[in-house]
């Protein structure tokens, strides 16, 4: 209460009221999207899959949407302050740092000017231990005290409630709300013919990579490889002559294509969202975990991964084995997060 008297003290000796109209009754809703300006694809995946929960919940209503990588500008948050809900959606966007990171990027007059948010599938940028007061102070700020926040993993549930919030849930990131029991039955137990990849140019390691390049252009009849990021095709350059990998140019539709006319198709590869993808086209899936995200998922979710660190021992065995897609969700949860707009 302290903090927000201040903010409508200070909003009011400098003049910043106007960008804060009466939203009471409208019919807009903000939905920011860490997919506009991004450099990876992956953020794509995230929000078309949380549009297809936000269109059903907000039927009724006009939605507009907002970057976050980007910055806003005067208008975009007149814009923001004009809608009913603000909604943040997916992607690795709260840290230790906020203003040193560059994933939400507000400037601290930003975040005195701009109303509260609610999370939907956000989670924590790496396993930092640490945040500043700024930090702490921005977030007390931007997000709401009210409503229900999503996130997708206990970490970062965790991390928020060390900063003073009990209105966090896990839901897990909303790519995966409709992954339930049946549609996982269908998935296949048994290694398929060919086998789509992907590497991850922002955390590189040549030797283990290359040992899965290795590994799968062995293990199956063709290898193709998505080029999901900025800097992946030169990446994958750089590790040797691979003539015998097709590879998939950086759009999510071409990505689809294959995922949808390929009749028999594994996903063994570094990017976590093209692994998800690909349980959504219901194909057999192993990620391969090079940062906190993939391991959060396997122990909230139970999603099929393997460290890096063990490609060299152990992946041949694990593709060459049965497995069952088995993803754990809290049902009871989503509808928790969903139901608070009705």
């Amino acid at each position: 209460m302290k903090i927000n008297k201040a903010f409508k003290y200070f909003n009011r000796r400098l003049g910043l009221n106007k960008f804060f109209p009466d939203n009471n009754e409208n019919n807009l809703v903000a939905i920011f999207d860490t997919s506009i300006g991004s450099l990876n694809v992956g953020d794509e995946i995230i929000n078309k899959s949380a549009t297809v929960f936000l269109e059903d919940i907000f039927h009724d209503k006009q939605i507009t949407r907002l970057a976050t990588h980007t910055g806003m500008g005067s208008i975009g948050l007149y814009i923001a302050n004009t809608a009913k809900h603000r909604v943040v959606c997916g992607s690795n966007l709260i840290s230790g740092g906020m203003f040193r990171s560059g994933q939400w990027n507000l400037s601290l007059l930003d975040v005195l000017r701009i109303k509260q948010h609610i999370l939907l599938g956000v989670g924590w940028q790496t396993y930092d231990s640490e945040y500043s007061w700024t930090t702490k102070l921005a977030y007390k700020m931007l997000l709401s005290k009210d409503g229900y926040h999503s996130v997708r993993d206990e970490f970062t549930k965790k991390k928020l409630e060390e900063i003073g919030f009990r209105n966090v849930i896990n839901t897990g990131c909303p790519t995966i709300w409709k992954l339930t029991k049946e549609h996982c039955s269908l998935i296949p137990t048994e290694k398929a013919k060919n086998v789509v990849t992907t590497l991850t140019a922002r955390r590189q390691d040549p030797r283990l990579d290359k040992c899965m390049l290795d590994t799968l252009v062995d293990s199956y009849e063709h290898v193709y490889l998505w080029l999901q990021g900025l800097g992946d095709n030169d990446y994958f350059e750089s590790l040797g002559d691979y003539d015998n990998i097709t590879l998939i140019p950086p759009h999510l539709s071409a990505y689809d294509k294959v995922l949808k006319e390929n009749e028999s198709l594994d996903f063994v590869g570094t990017r976590l969202h093209a692994g998800i993808r690909a349980l959504q086209y219901k194909r057999r899936t192993l990620v391969v975990a090079v940062d906190n995200r993939a391991t959060e998922k396997s122990k909230d979710f139970n999603l099929e991964i393997i460290q890096r660190s063990d490609l060299d021992t152990n992946l041949y065995e694990h593709i060459n084995s049965k497995f069952e897609t088995k993803i754990k969700l809290d049902q009871d949860s989503i509808y928790k997060w969903m139901s608070q707009f009705k």
